[in-house]
């Protein structure tokens, strides 16, 4: 499976960009919604709307936000909706002071997998958390939960895109994929997210939509799956440079 992440600043513009990048770009499956607290929509929202449109969305559920037992109720309206995916993460502190709640995504996918089994449920992977036997750990904890798979921060490397999923030995990871080609863009991945680029690394979107087909290639040599997430890049333009590489 391949995704395309959109940020869902408005239903109806997610729901037309969705449906034209499926149009165009037949390599892709459907969507991946982030959940953007102070957005007008949350990710929830957009996945039923997309799905009642027919097309395939995967929301980003943020265990912090409700009690646990209202992150089940929502994973079966989900479900009933037609939305059969769901990314558990555990979400930040909301800035504006809204109340949190104590449950991790370890407690979120035990329970929905308790009582919404046919719910597909993924967790996060990050490989630039500073300690990699925690991050194990968490990893193993999930898997004991229940988990489906995985979806990972984006790899700007096979090596270490391959590193992790042969630690996974064999559990569905989608892999993350995204350009950096600003040196703004690349100082933010390197101090808030710890990334370590190789030294080849280029901040042009050639090199960047080298590096996604070579993910890409990758993941389909895995029988894995991958998410695309440009962010401030025009997807077009970045799918299109992917697509004139050979290894795509």
């Amino acid at each position: 499976m391949k995704l395309i992440e959109l940020v869902p600043r408005s239903l109806s513009e997610i729901r037309d960009q969705a449906l034209a990048l499926l149009k165009e770009f037949p390599l892709l499956d459907g969507v991946n919604i982030p959940d953007v607290v102070r957005l007008p929509h949350r990710s929830h929202e957009v996945a039923l709307d997309l799905a009642a449109n027919g097309i395939l969305a995967v929301p980003h559920i943020r265990c912090i936000d409700r009690p646990l037992e209202d992150t089940v109720a929502l994973a079966q309206r989900l479900f009933d909706g037609g939305v059969k995916h769901m990314l558990v993460v555990s979400g930040d502190r909301p800035k504006n002071g809204d109340s949190v709640h104590d449950v991790s995504p370890i407690d979120a996918i035990r329970r929905i997998k308790s009582e919404v089994p046919a719910m597909t449920v993924y967790a996060g992977i990050d490989p630039y958390r500073s300690n990699l036997k925690t991050e194990v750990a968490y990893i193993r904890a999930k898997q004991a939960a229940g988990v489906d798979g995985f979806f990972s921060q984006p790899f700007f490397d096979v090596r270490l895109a391959a590193f992790f999923e042969h630690l996974l030995n064999g559990a569905p990871l989608f892999i993350g994929i995204s350009p950096v080609i600003s040196e703004a863009s690349k100082t933010y991945w390197e101090t808030v997210n710890h990334v370590v680029f190789a030294p080849d690394f280029e901040l042009t979107m050639d090199h960047n939509a080298m590096v996604a087909a070579r993910l890409i290639q990758f993941a389909d040599q895995r029988n894995q799956h991958v998410y695309l997430m440009p962010i401030k890049a025009d997807p077009v333009v970045y799918l299109r440079a992917m697509l004139r590489h050979p290894q795509s």
